[in-house]
């Protein structure tokens, strides 16, 4: 008589890997400016993140786990004239398919704080 074991795998995905997944998300659409990082309290700047930068310190993409489900926050400049729901929304989508897809979590939620207009990422370049 053979005896099987089954063995039930866990696998941890760190908030910094999710993190980094949706600030690279982010980071593909052109007219976000910056991802801006809070001292946890909304409208609280301490220090800006320009894109294509490497994270430091704090990140500026808040993840919250919620057992297999995860929910992010996003604080972003926008570039200026744009519609901004319309950006929010690209932003939304890109993030949550970003994540689901190349981690297999489920997003349930992913939060857009708008804080402000500036110049985008590719008006940067352009300078």
């Amino acid at each position: 008589m053979e005896h099987k074991e089954n063995y039930a795998a866990k696998l941890r995905i760190s908030e910094t890997a999710v993190a980094e997944i949706a600030m690279r998300a982010i980071s593909e659409i052109k007219e976000v400016g910056d991802i801006v990082q809070t001292n946890g309290f909304p409208g609280t700047l301490s220090k800006i993140f320009h894109l294509g930068g490497k994270i430091k310190g704090s990140c500026p993409v808040k993840i919250k786990m919620h057992g297999d489900v995860v929910e992010v926050t996003a604080y972003v400049t926008v570039s200026r004239g744009c519609k901004v729901t319309a950006v929010a929304e690209r932003i939304q989508e890109a993030v949550k398919s970003g994540v689901q897809n190349m981690l297999g979590i489920t997003v349930s939620r992913v939060n857009v704080h708008i804080l402000g207009e500036g110049q985008s990422i590719a008006e940067k370049r352009e300078q």
